[in-house]
């Protein structure tokens, strides 16, 4: 799963110091590599060969690069950008190794000086509870290495590993509101707060430790760190696999812990605001889990909080929405098969709590950048039988929210079939990297500590179905503000009586 943008355009230099235009490509928010036009052309040459379809896209046509006009640069930068867009959306090519080795090589190109890949760092990777592990790798390692590796570590076995995932995040306090008064963790004594606040979720096109030094340049307050937790999978039924294995356990009781640490809030908070809608456990809950605790029966709190409506949702920073009115500030959250808000109403001081069905959620689109400069996501909700409505979120995570959408509606359409996590990582062809060569289209390199501006300068859509067709058939349209619509699986009608 991969949004990506080409903002804008630049002047680079090869190795023999002549001057090239480089497109910077932005993947899932932050700038990824700067490309020439003919490591993207080597691209195509290699998915046509497999691909009969990416023929049919058209790639922007050669020219003599000293006859082009600014106007046809921009032109075949948003060709560029298309081509790439279409490529991503498609799952049969955007999860292939073609794609996601080429992204990661030129990830390292531009990033990555020719010495310094084969430099040995240990590297941290936390857990919910605050504690870490220590990681050997070098900085050019993609994610499923790292990955593999600190499994291996914590003796979580290999039919597991698909079950966790590795994410950049910061600390944060996951309240939809703050509370007035402090808040005693009854349970969770022992724990750290940890890093709870989800900014990228890493994949296999790209090294996590350049990733997270780019983002660390970018908000330097935050100090993100890179974090284990149990990948985005939305059907409680899997953990059960991972509950009779006492290191999988482990990691799954940990995320359970927070979760109960959060509910533990929001009910001091729903005490502290007697109207307030948001749902919690109640006491005898609580103290139950309590009991289970002391006991050190793992497996039995996990299945405690299994049944709990709000296990194994993923919280977001507080953003702003046109529901129900403009410029209402909310709390968002996805999971079991929603997308759920909460906001406060001025008139009665109150908090309501409203959740959004994904199965209703006709399509959606992705705005990189709105006119105020924040990002936003929209999606076309079925609120009555033939009545469909724009909802609009405007937040700076909209890329992650989207990425979620998409898992939350994949794992949907999959579970028809089958009770299986998505495949992730791809390994079914030779790995191969057009872009490592650096005449063949990479800014110069740089270490990792340069700095980087990843600011988009042009609005650019993307909209999404609620499932990517099974078939190659590409509908997008050549404009400016991108727009992509696939078949919708997971898109199911309703009746009045449904709502």
């Amino acid at each position: 799963m991969i949004h990506i943008t080409i903002p804008e355009t630049v002047k680079i230099y090869d190795n023999n110091g002549n001057v090239h235009d480089g497109f910077k490509v932005h993947i899932n928010g932050i700038l990824h590599c700067t490309l020439r036009y003919s490591a993207l052309l080597n691209l195509h040459d290699d998915l046509r060969k497999l691909f009969e379809w990416v023929e049919v896209i058209g790639f922007p046509p050669k020219k003599i690069k000293f006859l082009m006009t600014d106007k046809e640069l921009d032109e075949r930068r948003e060709l560029l950008e298309f081509y790439l867009r279409t490529i991503c959306q498609n799952p049969q090519t955007s999860a292939h190794s073609i794609v996601t080795n080429f992204f990661r090589e030129s990830q390292k190109d531009c990033f990555l000086s020719q010495n310094s890949e084969d430099i040995d760092i240990h590297v941290a990777i936390y857990l919910l509870d605050g504690s870490k592990t220590l990681i050997h790798c070098s900085p050019g390692e993609p994610t499923s290495m790292i990955l593999q590796r600190l499994c291996e570590k914590l003796k979580i076995g290999s039919q597991f590993m698909k079950y966790f995932g590795l994410f950049i995040a910061g600390k944060s306090d996951i309240n939809p509101y703050k509370s007035k008064q402090p808040i005693s963790l009854f349970l969770f004594d022992n724990f750290d707060i940890g890093y709870r606040l989800v900014v990228r979720w890493l994949q296999d096109f790209e090294c996590p430790l350049i990733s997270l030094l780019t983002l660390n340049q970018l908000s330097p307050k935050k100090s993100l760190k890179i974090i284990l937790r149990k990948w985005y999978y939305w059907n409680v039924e899997i953990d059960k696999e991972l509950l009779n294995d006492d290191n999988a356990l482990r990691l799954i009781y940990i995320q359970a812990c927070c979760e109960l640490e959060s509910w533990k809030k929001l009910q001091n908070i729903n005490v502290e605001a007697s109207n307030s809608k948001w749902s919690t456990p109640n006491v005898d809950f609580f103290n139950k889990c309590k009991e289970l605790q002391d006991a050190n029966l793992k497996k039995d709190l996990v299945k405690a909080c299994q049944v709990q409506p709000h296990y194994g949702l993923l919280y977001f920073e507080n953003c702003f929405s046109d529901y129900p009115r403009s410029k209402t500030e909310v709390r968002l959250a996805f999971g079991n098969k929603h997308l759920q808000i909460l906001y406060k109403v001025p008139e009665t001081d109150s908090f309501v709590e409203t959740a959004f069905r994904v199965n209703r959620i006709r399509c959606w689109k992705l705005l990189s950048k709105d006119d105020d400069g924040v990002p936003r996501l929209s999606i076309e909700y079925l609120v009555a039988r033939d009545h469909l409505e724009w909802i609009n979120f405007y937040s700076e995570q909209s890329v992650l929210l989207s990425l979620c959408l998409q898992s939350m509606v994949n794992e949907i359409v999959q579970s028809r079939n089958t009770t299986e996590v998505p495949k992730r990582f791809s390994r079914d062809s030779p790995i191969s990297s057009p872009s490592s060569q650096n005449s063949n289209g990479t800014a110069n390199s740089k270490s990792v500590a340069s700095s980087t501006n990843c600011s988009s300068t042009t609005s650019s859509y993307e909209s999404f179905s609620n499932m990517p067709s099974p078939t190659p058939v590409v509908r997008l349209s050549k404009t400016k503000k991108l727009s992509s619509s696939f078949d919708n699986e997971a898109f199911n009608a309703i009746t009045d009586q449904d709502l």
